[in-house]
């Protein structure tokens, strides 16, 4: 008996670790379960709860081995983008490093989580832009995080990164809408990777590296005059949530592990910092308050999206609205909202990319081209280019042999590749329209380039064999030299794998 008591303490504490490993990449209402059922292991029969957290884990192993690898994980949102890169930008220059090296992956969880991976990557969750109103808080953690990529704390994972990269990034085009009625061909977002993507790139720190990188956050954000308050306030945040599930995570196990002299260091930085409760730039706020809106429509509960907001007629909550509306196929209702918005604030690209989104998927594929034109008129040279591979995708769509059309097309994502350098479905969006061109020759070497990026380097190598021999038909001098120049780079890439 004693030895069956010992085995079922042992057990016990094996499931426990067990459920705390799968209750940090899950929902709140899963650690408010555990804590019920721990507080249950305390009170009543040991042996009953026991069995109920056998039986728990086997359920939670289910539902998350057929639901969650299921999740998209990384969303690609240009107004969301343009915004995160509005505040980044400006940190990273009196950190000292080059923008033009940065990234920001916009994360598909509801948990509060950011970090960096592989250099210079920002990863953010979308939980993270959704839960508080003050885009300082956003600016604290993006300052937390650069002071990692500024203290090399990430040199470890970047060859584990590099070696993942273009395989988690494969770059499908699949806009926010499209996700949510299940059309992949176009749109204003893009999916890429699994949903496991924060487990396998994310670091975890130890203390002394997350109180350097908060010293750092600090230094930069009093250089740029910002307020300090959001990393204090998140700080508080994560350590009220640790006291509140501390019998379920362990705060060791946190990327970011929170202990009370961090908060102590922040907290008598803002008493000396004059700006350290500053408000922060009205625009910046005001953007960030609709992105907030329209990240909610898409990816909270459609029937609560719309609750929440049924007596709210400001113009971020008659966005959210209409994007609820466009999940619920109420087009109606979602295209007259989108309209008076539109009616209202004529010169704003993101709506008419909205709108455009919302009409591809009505398969009103003409109306879509229309108003991703207007989208791409109106937006800045980076914020266009997502509606600029969306555009290209919804002439295709149309399988016209149209030339001008295709040649549109072609342009488009041409232009895109600017900022889009390493999105492998351009490549095959390109190979589609020269295709419909007639143009075999660069249709094949477009193919080469997509495998090429996606590590198939023997396909790829089949297609730029297959695309040199239709190219020597042709006096595209360009396209001959850049695939000969991809047969060495795909050779070499072949030996150096074999070292």
């Amino acid at each position: 008996m004693v030895m069956i008591f010992f085995c079922g303490i042992l057990s016990f504490s094996v499931i426990k670790y067990k459920l705390n490993k799968i209750i940090q990449e899950n929902p709140i209402k899963i650690k408010k379960l555990f804590n019920k059922i721990m507080v249950f292991k305390k009170k009543y029969n040991f042996l009953l709860s026991f069995t109920i957290l056998t039986t728990l884990i086997l359920i939670l192993n289910f539902i998350i081995a057929k639901n969650l690898y299921a999740q998209i994980a990384i969303i690609r949102e240009a107004e969301t983008e343009k915004l995160l890169r509005e505040i980044c930008y400006p940190i990273f220059k009196v950190a000292g490093l080059d923008s033009k090296n940065l990234k920001i992956y916009i994360v598909n969880d509801s948990s509060i989580n950011a970090f960096v991976a592989g250099g210079q990557n920002i990863f953010v969750n979308s939980g993270l832009i959704k839960k508080f109103s003050d885009p300082s808080v956003i600016a604290g953690v993006i300052a937390h995080e650069i002071g990692h990529i500024a203290s090399s704390h990430l040199a470890k994972s970047g060859e584990e990164f590099s070696k993942n990269a273009n395989a988690t990034f494969l770059g499908y085009l699949l806009g926010i809408g499209a996700i949510i009625s299940g059309n992949a061909q176009v749109g204003s977002a893009i999916l890429m990777g699994s949903s496991h993507i924060g487990n396998r790139l994310a670091l975890k720190y130890n203390r002394s590296q997350e109180e350097s990188a908060d010293i750092l956050a600090l230094k930069y954000l009093e250089k740029l005059k910002l307020p300090t308050k959001g990393l204090l306030e998140i700080m508080n945040y994560f350590q009220e949530q640790s006291n509140v599930y501390k019998n379920v995570i362990d705060p060791y196990e946190l990327t970011h592990p929170i202990s009370s002299s961090r908060i102590k260091l922040i907290h008598n930085h803002n008493q000396k910092y004059k700006y350290a409760n500053a408000e922060f730039d009205n625009k910046i706020t005001k953007d960030f308050h609709r992105v907030q809106a329209k990240l909610g429509g898409f990816l909270d509960e459609i029937e609560t999206s719309l609750r929440s907001r049924k007596n709210k007629f400001d113009a971020d909550s008659n966005l959210a609205k209409s994007i609820a509306y466009f999940r619920k196929n109420d087009f109606t209702k979602s295209n007259q909202i989108i309209d008076d918005l539109i009616k209202n604030n004529p010169r704003d690209g993101f709506l008419y990319e909205l709108k455009a989104e919302f009409l591809f998927n009505q398969n009103k594929i003409y109306d879509a081209i229309f108003n991703y034109q207007k989208a791409i008129k109106y937006l800045d040279e980076q914020s266009k280019t997502l509606s600029q591979i969306a555009f290209a995708n919804s002439i295709l769509e149309l399988k016209t042999s149209d030339e001008f059309l295709l040649n549109l097309a072609i342009k488009n994502l041409q232009q895109s590749q600017k900022y889009e350098d390493e999105n492998a479905l351009i490549f095959k969006s390109l190979a589609s329209a020269y295709k419909l061109n007639n143009n075999d020759g660069k249709a094949l070497l477009m193919l080469a380039e997509y495998n090429y990026i996606l590590k198939e380097t023997d396909k790829a190598e089949k297609f730029i064999n297959s695309a040199i021999i239709e190219l020597e038909k042709t006096q595209d001098k360009v396209a001959k030299l850049r695939a000969q120049d991809l047969i060495e780079i795909i050779k070499n890439s072949k030996e150096k794998s074999k070292k």
